[in-house]
């Protein structure tokens, strides 16, 4: 009798971003996992290291990968090790190799889960093989060079391949999963539709099917892993159209998967649920904020009673800031399974319950409930060239940078704080506008402005009152109130000063690019109308004032809070273009002093009060200033002596 049932797997992902790798992290959450049933462990997420991968910081571009594992960046073959150097590939494999000894402990295998392939690989490789050169990947806005992918139609490169397979079959024989992400993260497939810079890769192969292509090389990685007597499974996410989706799903064979599907109709995972993202989540740079609602309802069918617990192949993943309070969701999934909405808010009342108290559970939940609303009211804001707006917080290094009047006359030691970790190729001038995100100009005219506005201050409003709810349930619940409860607390008013600094951010900006559009009145408050305002100094020092006293309240937060409230780096050496450095105090008081140093320069430039006839005078002298006026006046009494 055949008595071969298919394979459960339960992946437990923990998304901690750091630049090294943290033993006694890995091992609790290792233990985590399984007490929870899980079987296997991602142990994909690398160190953030500035590497070979990526040598300086001058092109921020393959930062989008630098954490993941490229298999050519850990199983280098013999071939690549000249631009891929020995130590950094053993380094990586003594990382992993660490890991496999803990979920060997505790009998659990092993999954990569954020793969990027094919990856870029130095160009030096390709000056060297030149038929190995596959696609043009890069996103040329925010790249400073060309990248290019290996071509997975070079029966050399498969070969390379098959062997970095085999060699992690033969080294980690644990790992059961690949997860790849391509066409995108510094990662392309030759000719695909996708592909940043269009449609592009090596002419032998032009006319090469993207089914047999992909298929090939995804069987490829399978037969490697086959000789070293693994057996693998590899799925494949990314850009493709749907032609193209179709193509190769129709030639896949079977163990390979494409967004999640096969040939067979069967799934890679069928159920999954997620509690933070590292420096992907909604919230980032505000840590701990996750959406638990959506969390309880994907670990339902992980948890089901009814389901068949042999079918079930799913992921939960969680980031660092997550852990506590996905062992509360966790602990009440498990306990109160089911599925539908009664069970769900049946988990969510009970994990209130245990963070709150029993009278304070639905208050927590109606919380929950407003984060997230003020995360999608956040979420309106759609930019072109990033994910989302809160994006521009760390990238753009909108939380630290001062809001100046005349940004391009910074002086170098006035940008050395956050300059040199702007994600940007710009020239100065575009890198000194704050609307400069991610290689594009962004949330630009006056409606747009307004909207982007109001969207912001309807998150600030929800999330105000959320706060005044957490104080309320601190306070009612006692003793019966977490740790974790007062925690959330802070890092909810974080978000709070991080969303107004985006909004401040915007409307400064914006008031700078229409700056050169004079705007004068009378102050409504002067009854003798003898007092002419320029409003430009009025609104932008309005604005920066907000910031500076935004500035003072996150100020106040972290230095309220032992835990981290604000995701930044454990070292100065770790400071990367997705996090900031780890004295973000300081960032942020110099910031100020920065500001305040400038802050005559509102007046210099538009004069609050102003009793010269100046308009006439900026209309005739083409200067605003008081010389300017004379001169005008001067001129134009001479005109009309002459006319006379």
């Amino acid at each position: 009798m055949d008595t071969a049932v298919p394979k459960r797997r339960l992946v437990f992902n923990l998304m901690a971003i750091k630049e090294r790798f943290d033993p006694g992290e890995f091992s609790a959450f290792a233990a985590m996992a399984a007490e929870y049933g899980a079987t296997h462990v991602n142990v994909g997420v690398l160190p953030f290291a500035y590497s070979w991968f990526l040598p300086d910081l001058h092109d921020p571009y393959p930062s989008w990968a630098n954490w993941s594992m490229g298999l050519f960046r850990v199983f280098t073959p013999p071939a690549l090790q000249e631009w891929i150097p020995p130590e950094s590939s053993q380094a990586l494999q003594e990382i992993l190799q660490e890991k496999m000894t803990i979920l060997r402990g505790l009998g659990l295998r092993a999954t990569v889960s954020n793969g990027v392939e094919p990856c870029w690989l130095p160009e030096g490789v390709y000056r060297a093989h030149p038929h190995w050169r596959g696609a043009q990947c890069e996103l040329g806005r925010i790249a400073g060079k060309p990248y290019f992918s290996p071509s997975i139609d070079e029966p050399e490169v498969l070969e390379l391949y098959g062997w970095a397979l085999e060699e992690c079959g033969r080294l980690f024989p644990e790992i059961d999963d690949f997860q790849f992400l391509t066409n995108d993260s510094s990662a392309g497939i030759s000719w695909s539709a996708f592909l940043y810079p269009g449609v592009n890769g090596p002419a032998a192969y032009r006319q090469r099917g993207p089914g047999e292509r992909v298929s090939g090389w995804l069987q490829t990685m399978v037969e490697g892993a086959a000789r070293a007597g693994s057996e693998v499974r590899f799925n494949l996410n990314g850009g493709l159209t749907v032609a193209e989706r179709e193509a190769i799903r129709a030639k896949l064979t079977p163990g390979t998967y494409l967004s999640g599907a096969g040939s067979d109709g069967t799934h890679f995972r069928n159920a999954g649920a997620n509690l933070g993202a590292g420096y992907w989540t909604q919230a980032w740079p505000a840590v701990g904020i996750n959406n638990m609602i959506a969390f309880a309802e994907g670990l339902q069918p992980i948890f089901d009673p009814e389901a068949d617990p042999q079918a079930l192949s799913a992921e939960i993943s969680m980031d660092e800031y997550g852990l506590p309070l996905a062992r509360v969701l966790l602990d009440s999934a498990r306990d109160n399974p089911g599925v539908g909405l009664l069970h769900r808010d049946r988990v969510l009342l009970h994990a209130g319950a245990k963070l709150a108290g029993e009278t304070q559970a639905e208050a927590l939940v109606r919380v929950w409930e407003s984060v997230n609303s003020a995360l999608h009211a956040v979420a309106q804001i759609r930019v072109r060239g990033a994910s989302d707006i809160l994006f521009g917080e760390t990238v753009s290094r909108w939380l630290i940078r001062p809001l100046v009047p005349r940004p391009l006359e910074l002086t170098e030691a006035e940008k050395a704080h956050y300059e040199p970790f702007l994600f940007s190729v710009g020239t100065d001038e575009q890198n000194a506008n704050l609307g400069y995100l991610c290689g594009k100009p962004v949330l630009l005219g006056d409606g747009v402005v307004w909207m982007a506005r109001w969207a912001c201050q309807e998150a600030i409003g929800t999330l105000q009152g959320a706060s005044r709810s957490l104080q309320s349930i601190v306070t009612q619940a006692g003793e019966a109130a977490t740790s974790e409860v007062q925690l959330y607390h802070a890092r909810v008013q974080a978000l709070c000063c991080v969303i107004e600094n985006v909004k401040l951010t915007i409307m400064y900006q914006h008031a700078l690019n229409i700056a050169d559009l004079p705007r004068f009145g009378a102050n409504t408050m002067d009854y003798d109308d003898n007092i002419n305002y320029d409003q430009r100094c009025l609104e932008l020092r309005k604005i920066a004032r907000a910031d500076l006293d935004n500035t003072t309240a996150l100020i106040q937060l972290l230095r309220a809070h032992a835990e981290p409230v604000i995701g930044v780096a454990e070292t100065p050496e770790g400071e990367t273009v997705f996090k900031f450095g780890p004295d973000l105090v300081a960032s942020l008081q110099r910031k100020q002093e920065i500001m305040l140093d400038h802050w005559h320069d509102y007046e210099r430039m538009y004069p609050t009060s102003k009793e010269w006839d100046f308009e006439p005078a900026r209309m005739r002298g083409g200067r605003g200033d008081a010389a300017g006026c004379a001169s005008a006046s001067t001129d134009a009494a001479v005109t009309s002596a002459d006319d006379s």
